[in-house]
């Protein structure tokens, strides 16, 4: 039994074989030889050429009405003006290598339903069609058929290339986003979640969103975020649009607002490529995602000043330092003998020590769960009192949280962890520099 099934795959091998055999020698018996003619294919010059049309995976046509060649179904969309006048050239100037007239088969030589077809019309609306059949490695060259003159001509690839581009790649690949200088608001959405909101003010930015309150910005942070839109460029096209859900863009990956009114809108990924579109036109492209992955590492505490409160100098009346019954005083007007230090006088350079440690008082991580410690408040361990001159207060408080961490809690709000260090230094700076004074 199992030699006859043995048998049995070898009969059915080589009559697959046999087959393959006959339609090849019946393909090459119709490949007939064609004749070396150097000679020109089309019958327009370029400047006669008003219209390109490509039929492919999807029908385009390219029409120029002026100076610049635009899709007719798809005008706002901007293409690659040097590659489309190279194409009217290249057609214009399309030449054969080898020619034969009255072929007997011309699908031996791939021309078929399935090719590339291109037809272009001159001022006159007379047309010239052009169809691409299969290439010849060994001769750097391809088959096209003419329409009109019934003639299948050899060209050569390199007359061929700029005609042999792809139309979802004929696009201008470059990206015209509003210049750095003209935003003033920019919101950064991943999934129609709002993640972070920065608005301007003169040269000087701001954080709400995500944080209970408005923090500033980092110089520089905003525009070289703004600059990397620069590395976003067009791969391709989406010829034929579908549901928005399909591209990842019905709710974006990512979605940059500026000004509230210009978006960029990046999809789901595919072999690299990442959907995209704009506010400057209707198209949905392809970009590389690696050019953009890092518009969406975005981490808004990684963008803010980290000082837990900036003080103005000339307004501050005086600072209070709690630590349990441990209290220092720092008192810089309105008093005789100021600055001092629980009345002990300080001069500049202690002075200057001081409020530079204040003033260094930092952030170290972003808590964005913080409901349960705000609604069930714990004491804290040390606290800051700012007193202005105008009598109004500012209280930074210190609640332990681990031996390495403290919540700081400003406003009855917590939205950031201080390490416990920084306290500590703090308090013991001040007991130091007290125990100095008192001993002086």
């Amino acid at each position: 039994m199992k030699k006859k099934t043995l048998i049995g795959i070898g009969v059915c091998a080589i009559v697959i074989l046999i087959g393959l055999f006959l339609t090849r020698w019946y393909i090459d018996s119709q490949v007939e030889a064609l004749e070396v003619v150097e000679t020109a294919l089309c019958d327009f010059i370029v400047e006669e050429i008003v219209q390109i049309d490509f039929n492919d995976k999807t029908t385009q046509s390219f029409v120029k009405p002026g100076e610049d060649w635009i899709n007719k179904v798809r005008e706002d969309v901007h293409y690659n003006q040097g590659l489309l006048k190279n194409v009217a050239y290249q057609m214009s100037h399309l030449t054969s290598y080898k020619i034969l007239k009255n072929p007997k088969d011309i699908g031996a030589y791939g021309i078929n339903e399935h090719s590339k077809v291109i037809t272009v019309y001159n001022t006159l609306n007379e047309v010239n069609t052009f169809r691409i059949g299969n290439k010849v490695p060994e001769e750097n060259a391809t088959y096209v058929w003419n329409d009109e003159k019934e003639e299948l001509a050899l060209v050569l690839d390199i007359n061929l290339a700029s005609i042999m581009v792809p139309t979802d790649e004929m696009i201008d690949p470059n990206f015209k986003a509003p210049a750095y200088e003209s935003v003033t608001k920019m919101s950064l959405s991943k999934k129609n979640q709002l993640v972070m909101e920065v608005t301007r003010e003169s040269e000087s930015w701001s954080v709400g969103v995500p944080f209970i309150t408005t923090h500033k910005v980092l110089d520089g942070q905003v525009q070289d975020y703004i600059t990397l839109f620069e590395n976003i460029k067009k791969e391709k096209v989406v010829e034929e649009v579908g549901d928005l859900e399909s591209y990842g863009l019905a709710s974006p990956e990512l979605l940059i607002v500026l000004n509230d009114e210009y978006k960029l809108e990046f999809g789901s990924s595919q072999n690299g490529l990442i959907y995209f579109r704009s506010s400057e036109d209707s198209g949905i492209y392809l970009i590389k995602e690696a050019a953009v992955n890092t518009l969406f590492e975005v981490e808004p505490f990684s963008w803010i000043d980290k000082t837990l409160y900036t003080f103005d100098r000339k307004a501050l009346k005086e600072v209070i330092v709690t630590k349990g019954e441990e209290v220092y005083t720092l008192q810089l007007k309105e008093s005789e003998n100021v600055p001092n230090l629980n009345g002990h006088v300080l001069d500049g350079t202690t002075k200057e020590m001081l409020l530079s440690a204040l003033e260094g008082l930092s952030a170290y991580s972003y808590l964005s769960n913080t409901s349960f410690e705000e609604n069930n408040p714990r004491p804290a361990e040390v606290t800051i009192q700012y007193i202005n001159v105008d009598q109004s207060e500012v209280t930074l408080e210190f609640v332990p949280y681990d031996p390495s961490f403290d919540l700081f809690r400003m406003d009855n709000h917590i939205e950031f962890s201080v390490e416990k260090k920084m306290v500590v230094d703090l308090i013991e700076l001040l007991k130091n520099t007290l125990q100095a004074q008192v001993q002086q």
